[in-house]
């Protein structure tokens, strides 16, 4: 994760955490989803579901341009 987080970073891209089968889960100390935007699939066979459909979550407060 680490070296994904610092090619984003180098290269000015958006990393999108899929993070739907990682819940409560940590990595080096860091809640998993927190790494960037995080999305969460909500289909019948995973931990949370609607039945359809999904989130995405982001703490970013301004996009490249």
């Amino acid at each position: 994760m680490d070296a994904i987080v610092d090619i984003c970073k180098r290269r000015n891209l958006i990393l999108i955490e899929d993070c739907c089968e990682a819940l409560g889960a940590y990595y080096d100390g860091k809640a998993v989803g927190k790494f960037a935007a995080s999305h969460l699939q909500l289909y019948f066979s995973h931990h949370l579901t609607t039945l359809e459909g999904g989130i995405t979550v982001t703490t970013i407060s301004s996009w490249p341009s």
